[in-house]
């Protein structure tokens, strides 16, 4: 994916229109996704939108607004609690991307965020996970639901100041063209609403064979 988004930087240090237009292209696509109940696909765009960041297409501080937006979800009533789960799980799944950029720029505002997926978190129903787990013990390993781990992941990123080696980033080469390059502010975005015809992603537990510290990091 990273990529791609590369692509897309250098089209946009060239050609400032064409960025603008393939923003609000993937906006389009976003809100279609939604309203179609097309959540997988919906996750990979968010995430591509985040990687923009990187790549100065974006503004950072509208992407906040975008997530801000996202997680102002988790305060909606009488709606179902995969809705909340979804929009929580496509701002953390989109941290390892953009994490860093977003915390250099508007720490205050990210902390704000984080600080309401908390809050959702402890208050979240999690009376599907023992009819999910594979085993009913939580030895050797434990099964963990999937919003817990990806929560625990994510902050263990922020407390390693979102450093991480598995993510390519191709863009870093070309820095010194990008950062040249003119930002866009993303469309302003609201989640389209829930309905009777919305059908969001089931929870799931995610299924450990082997223990973290199995495959530690070398120093």
């Amino acid at each position: 994916m990273t990529i791609y988004t590369t692509l897309v930087g250098l089209l946009n240090a060239r050609n400032y229109n064409f960025g603008g237009e393939f923003v609000e292209a993937m906006i389009r696509q976003l809100k279609e996704c939604l309203k179609a109940n097309m959540y997988n696909e919906a996750v990979y765009l968010v995430r591509f939108l985040s990687d923009l960041v990187n790549c100065h297409v974006i503004a950072a501080p509208s992407m906040v607004a975008m997530f801000e937006n996202f997680v102002s979800v988790t305060q909606e009533e009488d709606v179902p609690q995969v809705r909340c789960d979804w929009y929580v799980y496509a701002f953390l799944s989109s941290l390892p991307w953009v994490g860093k950029e977003l915390y250099e720029k508007k720490d205050t505002e990210m902390e704000r965020i984080l600080s309401t997926v908390e809050n959702y978190l402890k208050r979240r129903q999690k009376t599907h996970v023992p009819m999910l787990q594979v085993w009913s013990a939580d030895k050797p390993h434990p099964q963990e639901e999937y919003l817990d781990c990806l929560w625990a992941q994510i902050q263990k990123m922020k407390k390693d100041h979102w450093q991480e080696r598995h993510i390519p980033r191709p863009y870093l080469a070309f820095d010194s063209v990008l950062c040249e390059a003119l930002q866009h502010n993303l469309p302003p975005f609201t989640p389209p609403p829930h309905t009777a015809d919305s059908v969001y992603p089931m929870p799931r537990v995610t299924f450990r064979m082997f223990d973290y510290t199995d495959d530690p990091e070398v120093s």
